[in-house]
Parts: structure tokens; C-alpha cells; sequence
């Protein structure tokens, strides 16, 4: 499999490089703004110290890799990667870990992340079991999303390089966690991970997961028709 990126690795994170980079950027700020944190005061915290501190990049291969773009346009599905740094949404070194602001899919299509390099959680959330997964992934191994699923990356003890292909239809609901953020979050205290409950949430149930090995990703090259039906499209 050739993304036809470069992943570089800085310390606890990860940088990418290629041609023609296309994509977006989210700050602490915005995740403060939003309220979708575990704790505003630890974020405000962490603002004041640190300033707006880049929480996660996200990069559109599928406009701008030649060979990705064209499979994109044929099946309809988007290939794009999310750089997540590494760190902690504290004044100090325990706290809720660096994430992603989170959304579900506003069409009844499933997703695919493939970590690509260091350690990430996928959260997932289905709102209407009132269950939470928390799925801990380890490189080279991805989850299916479910397309019912209100779903986040966090960091873990690294920076993550995530793969996602979802159909380009699917849609991005963040209201979905606009104000309230996630039932459980993950939290680093003393160099081990925490769960903790979000009190604005309700009787949710919490299963913690281990994310499986699979080739999706080089699927998307060799029958990109296969990935296109086991999202949904």
C-alpha cells in the first residue's frame, strides 16, 4: 500500500509530507468555544499556558493523490488522513488526552480508520443502545465504523496517523456533540489511561475493545468496488 505520503516521527508525534497538501486544521480554541471537552476549566488552563495549540490536522488525499483521486471519483469514496498530536488538555501532564471534535454521519454510511502510526482510541458512541465502545488501536490495525455512530479519535501515549475511507455522502453531523462532548473520555494519569464519565451524560454503558488487524486500505487499490459495498454505498 502507497498513499503516496511521507510519515515522519517527531518525538511523541507525527508530521506527513506530499505534493500539493490539501486540508484543515482545529485548535484548542474551537473544541473550548464548542464545549466539547471533559473539563473547560482544564482546557482554559492549558490556553492561557500553552496558547492554541494545533490539536489535530486533517489532509484530503482524495483531492490531490492522482491515483487516490481517481479511485474517489470513480466509487465515491473519500480517502483522507487525520494527524492527531499528542498531549493532554491540562495545565499539567494528567488529563484528557488530545482528540478529535467528533461527529456522526448524517447518511447511514459506515467508515474505516486504519492506523497508520503510533496509538489512538476510537470512541463510538450509539445513542440509541445508550452503549460506548472505546476501542484501543495499536498500527496496522483499523475498525469499521458503525453508520449509526457518534465517533472520535483520541491520541494515546503517541501521536496518530489515521486513515479514513467513508463515502463522500455520508456528511459530518457535529452537532451530534456540540455542548456535551462524548459519554467517557480517555484520560493519561501517571502514565496509565483512565475512562472517565462525562456527567452530562445518562446511564451509558462502557465497553472497552481492542481493534483487529485487516487490509481495507489496500482493498481501496486492488478492488476498490469491495470497500465501496462494505461501507454501505
Amino acid at each position: 500500500m502507497d498513499l503516496g505520503i511521507k510519515i515522519s516521527e517527531e518525538g511523541k508525534n507525527y508530521t506527513i509530507d506530499y505534493e500539493n497538501a490539501s486540508g484543515w486544521r482545529r485548535s484548542l480554541s474551537r473544541l473550548i468555544d464548542d464545549d466539547v471537552v471533559f473539563s473547560l476549566k482544564d482546557a482554559r488552563e492549558l490556553l492561557r499556558k500553552e496558547g492554541d495549540v494545533i490539536i489535530y490536522d486533517v489532509y484530503n488525499l482524495w483531492k490531490t493523490i492522482p491515483r487516490i483521486k481517481e479511485i474517489s471519483e470513480k466509487t465515491g469514496v473519500n480517502c483522507d488522513i487525520t494527524v492527531l498530536n499528542h498531549g493532554v488538555i491540562s495545565a499539567s501532564d494528567s488529563g484528557e488526552l488530545f482528540f478529535t471534535y467528533g461527529h456522526r454521519h448524517e447518511k447511514g454510511y459506515s467508515e474505516i480508520y486504519t492506523l497508520l502510526a503510533g496509538e489512538a482510541f476510537l470512541v463510538s458512541y450509539e445513542e440509541g443502545r445508550q452503549k460506548t465502545t472505546m476501542i484501543h488501536m495499536e498500527e496496522g490495525e483499523e475498525v469499521l465504523i458503525s453508520p449509526t455512530s457518534i465517533h472520535r479519535l483520541y491520541c494515546g501515549r503517541k501521536g496518530a496517523v489515521v486513515a479514513g475511507l467513508v463515502p463522500r455522502e455520508a456528511g459530518h453531523d457535529y452537532n451530534a456533540v456540540k455542548g456535551k462532548g462524548m459519554p467517557y473520555a480517555v484520560f493519561l494519569k501517571g502514565g496509565k489511561y483512565e475512562y472517565p464519565k462525562n456527567p452530562k451524560f445518562k446511564d451509558v454503558e462502557f465497553e472497552l475493545s481492542e481493534a483487529g488487524s485487516g487490509r481495507t486500505l489496500d482493498l481501496f487499490f486492488e478492488t476498490p468496488d469491495e470497500v465501496k459495498k462494505l461501507l454501505g454505498k
